[in-house]
């Protein structure tokens, strides 16, 4: 900061995720590219190569952020102000040792430096191979006092109403289920999470938007489903051809919304991961929304794809 102190922030990868939507809503010029959400389920702390895509993404959202705040423009937003006025924090500790601000931030954070350094550590008494340097040698995320050395202090003081919203979001984060550790020391942390409650079937990669034909005539609407439940087979049109399979409850299915919570849930363990993409029927054209939802109901099984929304997350 201006006067010299030290701020350490708590942030999820969900936080950085909302403030870049936040900013696309209102901003829609010249923000940085930001990194796509990728699925965590099945994955622990012994998953070597998911270590390595962790710390892979602490390195992307640090580049992404000291993007956004070179810009003059995003660096005196209101959202990106809101964004670093939020808690927990801890302000000028004590001890600088990075555990110690990291256990005051979020005990019992799991670190994912640690963990990939033991599996490497481990790797080298077998094998004379050397992890990529572009893993190893990737700059973990920088203090945010550094980020924002441009702010004043007034730039985090906050209203009563817009602090009590923060704090409530924060709060809906940490109910996932979150081991994280301090993104500020040199050893980051994302979520990790445990199994869902979908059935998970591969781990998807940022869909490309595919070729499809004119919307064709369908008869769902006086269609009527013996089953309690709808079997949906999302595409992601990716070079993997990945794919998820649910089996949704009918009567959960109130509006489209609803069902991607289910789908971005399922996909990234987070149900609110769901601005960067749409849904269309396979081989058909894009439909309204109410429309498809109708589809969606009115079936058996379906089957979707998932296309990103260019220009967005």
């Amino acid at each position: 900061m201006s006067d010299n102190s030290n701020i350490y922030l708590l942030k999820c990868y969900q936080d950085f995720y909302n403030l870049h939507y936040s900013l696309s809503v209102l901003h829609h010029d010249n923000l940085p590219a930001f990194p796509q959400p990728f699925n965590s389920v099945h994955h622990s702390v012994k998953d070597k190569k998911y270590m390595e895509r962790l710390l892979v993404r602490c390195n992307e959202l640090n580049v992404y952020m000291n993007k956004l705040v070179k810009l003059g423009y995003y660096s005196d937003s209101d959202e990106l102000t809101e964004f670093l006025s939020v808690h927990p924090r801890v302000v000028n500790p004590e001890n600088t040792d990075s555990r110690s601000i990291n256990h005051q931030l979020c005990a019992g954070a799991v670190s994912v430096f640690d963990s990939f350094q033991s599996h490497h550590d481990a790797s080298r008494k077998s094998s004379s191979s050397a992890v990529p340097a572009s893993v190893v040698e990737s700059p973990s995320l920088s203090s945010f006092s550094s980020l924002i050395d441009s702010y004043e202090n007034s730039s985090f003081s906050s209203t009563a109403a817009s602090t009590g919203t923060q704090q409530q979001n924060y709060k809906y984060s940490s109910g996932c289920k979150v081991d994280t550790e301090s993104i500020f020391s040199k050893s980051p942390v994302t979520p990790v999470n445990d199994g869902g409650r979908f059935d998970e079937v591969t781990t998807p990669i940022t869909p490309v938007t595919p070729n499809t034909p004119d919307f064709a005539a369908s008869n769902f609407d006086t269609f009527k489903p013996q089953s309690e439940y709808v079997k949906v087979k999302v595409l992601f049109n990716n070079e993997d051809n990945d794919i998820i399979v649910l089996k949704v409850p009918r009567d959960s299915l109130t509006s489209l919304g609803d069902l991607k919570k289910i789908i971005s849930y399922k996909i990234y363990k987070d149900e609110d991961l769901t601005n960067h993409y749409r849904l269309t029927v396979k081989d058909q054209a894009p439909v309204a929304d109410t429309q498809l939802l109708q589809l969606v109901r009115a079936s058996t099984k379906v089957t979707l794809n998932l296309v990103r929304i260019r220009g967005s997350i």
